[in-house]
């Protein structure tokens, strides 16, 4: 057993669980992060509506005056939270937010909410939006998250 080797192996992994892409933490919990994040960029019209208390994750919705709904997401340890994103029909593709590889789940009817799913190297914590936007609008709120304390 090597120490260096399972090093490399520590992180998030994706797996398909029936019909959810499952994001689970390969390693130990880590101490939850006291960091605070937000998005600075929103799509006009756009207003937070609830920020629920969640076990282990930070979650804030908006929406807007047609009540079209937009989620942003954070855990806050590695390792205390799985997250599930649905698979119907969705198409996949590869991403980076702030130099940070990430995954787009792009759909094609307009009732289905995209997903944009990241993991910070940095903290090892996973982010998440969810919304019926295009791949553009979630790439630049992704970009603008930012640590606030």
């Amino acid at each position: 057993f090597s120490t260096e080797a399972r090093a490399a192996f520590v992180g998030w992994v994706r797996e398909v669980y029936e019909n959810w892409f499952v994001y689970q933490y390969d390693g130990e919990n880590n101490e939850s992060d006291s960091a605070t994040y937000q998005a600075f960029w929103l799509p006009d019209g756009f207003s937070e509506t609830s920020s629920p208390d969640l076990y282990e994750q930070e979650v804030t919705v908006y929406e807007n005056a047609d009540g079209a709904l937009l989620i942003f997401g954070y855990s806050k340890s590695a390792g205390a939270v799985d997250l599930y994103v649905s698979r119907d029909d969705a198409i996949i593709k590869p991403a980076t937010v702030c130099g940070n590889s990430a995954e787009l789940y792009l759909h094609s009817e307009e009732d289905h909410f995209n997903n944009l799913v990241w993991t910070d190297n940095s903290s090892g914590l996973i982010f998440w939006i969810v919304a019926n936007l295009d791949e553009q609008s979630l790439l630049q709120i992704a970009e603008s998250v930012t640590q606030i304390k």
